[in-house]
């Protein structure tokens, strides 16, 4: 490098003072041209050799200067092939500028990437090994590879030659492939250590029973006999510190924490944990709520107060149910509910809902999921659907409410009064018995009707089909403004049910089933 320097040093001196900010860009061009080189293995008496003489590079500047102010001037002439030349020059000098300014923030911007991630793999290595015992080969062989990446960008920064570069490169590719290789074995991530304890849950006629967990669990209940001592039997994987916080108890609450994350839960994969709670069939508990990321919620032969599930994604199989209140809220898990008594709200985003054989005032929302609702008793249920599918089945609802936006909705064998909100879904109805109010704006609506009921159907430019068995004491009033009107259905003069049916450009089918009603 003294040769360098010399060389350099030689140039300066053939520079006058006012043009030294000229010499020192010239020289950081230059400079970053070395650098190039000696990467790819020349000599500096070789790279010194291509550059020139300093005098010639300097006698060169001065010419460049001199044409640059002879274009400025109204009586110089100047030789076009010199115009062009200078104006090449300076246009190449001004990309070869914006490209290292678009080079040094991107070089920035991967070193400080690069010291968060080195920071992050070390700090949970360093605290995982004091803490948990647990030596974390996977990052820290991901951390070498990183910090060897790092030595080479600040390097490149401070404009400096990087030194052992074969031995830096040779670093790096067996930390990357030393951490795939852990990867590929399964032993990456943190996964918990093994823990087991059952402990005895005292007056739960009395106090609440609460259950949060962070990481994957599955949750079920054993029947016990008369006058054995509820309990619950923990299998886990956790940390240290989740061990110690495993149950809080208060005066009229128990609450069981199976595990927290941190902020290290990108480098950790823990296994599903397992919870039973043992419970006398027969006894009446307060309240039960359970608040899950992921997993699995299997109860069953429970009475009590108050039956609360909050979980993102997993699955919910409630059987044999009796709580004056059941809540469920979910992101996206299967939840299936059967033989139950109780007011039931649930607002369950992507996932199933499936309610069967159950009673009780009902309120189920959804966005994309499936709603199922079949045998049940109820004096209000509500449903309410955005893109998803709606089926109500051989139940009997005082008032069935429905919204539907885009999804599709099936109602068969309802009986009690129905009414619809319906925006661009399909809406399919048969024998249903009641009455019906329904309105649509844009959707397909088809109904199959076997008995007469009252009907009013308001839709904009949605199409209306109507079939009715043909000795059915059903009068008929439909009308469109600007849609197409058929009625096939000769209305009894004795009709004791009318259904009106009016669209705003939709067209109105209506169809007379003849023969042996089919269903």
């Amino acid at each position: 490098m003294k040769r360098i320097e010399n060389f350099f040093e030689e140039m300066k001196s053939h520079f006058l003072e006012s043009d030294i900010d000229s010499f020192n860009e010239i020289k950081e061009d230059l400079l970053e041209q070395i650098e190039i080189q000696l990467e790819e293995g020349k000599t500096e008496q070789e790279i010194l050799t291509g550059l020139g003489a300093p005098e010639t590079i300097a006698a060169s500047f001065y010419e460049d200067k001199r044409l640059d102010k002879a274009l400025k001037a109204e009586t110089d002439i100047i030789a076009v092939e010199d115009v062009k030349k200078v104006y090449k020059k300076d246009r190449k000098l001004k990309r070869k500028k914006q490209l290292k300014k678009v080079k040094t923030v991107l070089y920035v911007l991967l070193t400080a990437l690069t010291s968060i991630l080195v920071i992050y793999l070390v700090g949970f290595a360093l605290i995982y090994a004091v803490q948990e015992k647990f030596f974390a080969i996977g990052p820290i062989s991901l951390a070498i590879f990183f910090i060897c990446i790092l030595y080479y960008l600040i390097n490149s920064l401070k404009g400096k030659q990087v030194i052992h570069i074969q031995g830096i490169y040779l670093l790096s590719i067996i930390s990357l492939v030393l951490s795939g290789g852990i990867f590929l074995s399964g032993h990456w991530y943190y996964e918990g250590k093994y823990y087991e304890e059952v402990f005895e849950l005292n007056d739960l006629e009395k106090n609440e029973m609460s259950l949060l967990s962070e990481y994957p669990v599955e949750i079920s209940t054993i029947p016990i006999g008369e006058g054995e001592v509820p309990k619950v039997e923990i299998e886990a994987y956790l940390k240290k510190t989740d061990q110690k916080n495993l149950v809080d108890r208060s005066d009229n609450k128990t609450t069981l924490l199976i595990g927290k994350k941190d902020g290290f839960s990108p480098l950790k994969k823990m296994k599903k944990n397992e919870v039973i709670f043992y419970l006398p069939q027969n006894a009446e508990f307060n309240d039960f709520s359970f608040t899950i990321n992921h997993g699995t919620v299997m109860l069953s032969h429970i009475q009590a107060g108050k039956l609360s599930v909050e979980i993102d994604n997993g699955e919910i199989n409630l059987n044999d149910i009796y709580s004056d209140n059941i809540e469920i809220q979910s992101e996206k898990a299967d939840t299936m509910l059967s033989g139950f008594y109780a007011d039931i709200k649930i607002d369950n985003k992507h996932g199933k809902s499936i309610l069967k054989e159950g009673q009780g005032t009902i309120d189920v929302t959804s966005k994309t999921g499936l709603i199922n609702l079949n045998d049940l008793t109820s004096k209000e249920l509500k449903v309410s659907n955005e893109k998803g599918k709606n089926i109500v089945s051989s139940s009997m609802l005082d008032l069935l409410t429905v919204s539907n936006i885009e999804g599709i909705s099936v109602i068969e064998k309802q009986i009690g009064d129905t009414t619809i909100k319906n925006i661009n879904g399909k809406l399919v109805l048969t024998d249903i018995q009641g009455s019906l109010k329904l309105e649509n704006k844009k959707g397909q609506v088809i109904i199959s009707e076997k008995d007469p009921l009252d009907a009013t159907i308001i839709s904009d430019t949605g199409i209306v089909k109507w079939v009715q068995n043909y000795n059915s004491t059903v009068a008929f009033n439909v009308s469109s403004k600007s849609g197409k009107v058929s009625n096939d259905f000769e209305n009894k003069k004795d009709a004791s049910h009318k259904v009106s049916i009016k669209t705003e450009s939709g067209d109105i089918r209506i169809i007379q089933k003849n023969g042996k009603y089919e269903q």
